[in-house]
């Protein structure tokens, strides 16, 4: 009866051991899933929160209103019937087969034509 006993101790210490063990480190995958899942979050913060907007209404040197929409996700701006693209604070526009880029300093657009455009709403 000794050795039973004991055998079905030891036999329990091992299931015991090998429950531990396999509880102690987490499946690789959920890791590396958590990892994905967190970049991916602190990519659409940064883009969504962080990153400025240039959405709004800007007027030109002479007094003539433009409205901006600005897509954050993809740096897409829509200038009325125009579209173009902002990256790092620089504008590319293709008015009809003419193109016009400028800089973009927190409330006005310095164009290469030596215009500028001033914010409605200020920033």
């Amino acid at each position: 009866m000794a050795t039973n006993s004991n055998d079905i101790e030891l036999q329990n210490l091992v299931n015991v051991k090998g429950t531990i063990t396999k509880l102690e480190n987490p499946n690789p995958l959920t890791v590396v899933f958590i990892i994905i899942i967190t970049l991916i979050l602190l990519y659409f913060i940064f883009i969504l929160i962080v990153t400025p907007n240039i959405s709004g209404v800007w007027i030109d040197n002479n007094d003539v209103k433009h409205v901006i929409k600005h897509n954050k996700l993809t740096d897409n701006i829509s200038i009325g019937m125009y579209n173009g693209t902002i990256k790092n604070n620089i504008i590319n526009i293709d008015m009809g087969g003419i193109k016009k880029m400028g800089i973009w300093a927190t409330n006005e657009i310095a164009w290469i034509d030596s215009t500028k455009w001033h914010c409605s709403h200020g920033y």
